[in-house]
């Protein structure tokens, strides 16, 4: 996402007869993706990225499923992410090739007066994800504590975390 906003950013300035210049101010000079970036090196920054995604099992060559669990209590969100995940590990037992990551509040942990915890899954397999995911979110809506308390929302393969 950073080496796409800064090449699309770079690439407005300069256009028609006038030159143009472009200022990329960070913390992080030295950071790859911007060293690519600044070189409008597509190429090296792609080669870079898919070798870090399958080294780390990210699409491409594998799915991630987001869970972002909500709501108004801070307590119950938190006690039911982490049921939702000992259910959600109970699943995966059965089953070979799934990652559970988490539960952990999410990077923006309060938004519009919600109190936001995440779950992130990883997996080969889509199918074997979604049914691992709505299995669990179906066991811990049968908790007393959870009917009506807790919001789901649920992204494939996304594009962000936050």
């Amino acid at each position: 996402r950073t080496f796409q906003l800064l090449t699309q950013v770079a690439g407005r300035a300069g256009r028609g007869e006038k030159a143009g210049e472009v200022v990329i101010q960070t913390y992080w000079p030295e950071n790859e993706v911007v060293l690519a970036a600044q070189k409008q090196d597509y190429k090296g920054f792609y080669q870079s990225e898919i070798l870090n995604r399958k080294e780390l099992g990210y699409p491409p060559f594998s799915h991630v499923i987001r869970i972002l669990v909500f709501g108004e209590f801070e307590e119950k969100v938190r006690e039911g992410c982490h049921d939702f995940v000992g259910i959600l590990k109970e699943e995966v037992v059965k089953r070979n090739d799934v990652a559970v990551l988490g539960p952990a509040p999410a990077p923006i942990s309060k938004l519009q007066d919600l109190y936001r915890w995440q779950v992130i899954l990883k997996g080969s397999e889509i199918t074997e994800l979604r049914h691992v995911t709505t299995e669990a979110i179906k066991r811990v809506h049968e908790l007393t504590y959870v009917a009506g308390q807790l919001r789901w929302s649920i992204d494939v393969d996304p594009l962000g975390m936050l």
